[in-house]
């Protein structure tokens, strides 16, 4: 969402990211055998993340 004041000097903007809090895999290794005992790695996405920016134009 972004707003810009009618001269257009300033603006502010929110942004957001996953905003449903979801948990998902991006990617993941099986380790199969004794060595590993059989373990599973996962990587898992960023959580819910809000961010602002104001700017000044001059």
């Amino acid at each position: 969402m972004v707003w810009t004041t009618p001269d257009q000097r300033w603006q502010l903007a929110l942004h957001g990211k996953n905003l449903t809090d979801e948990e998902y895999r991006t990617g993941g290794y099986n380790f199969p055998g004794a060595l590993f005992d059989n373990s599973i790695s996962a990587f898992y996405g960023p959580p819910r993340t809000w961010t602002a920016a104001l700017q000044m134009r001059f």
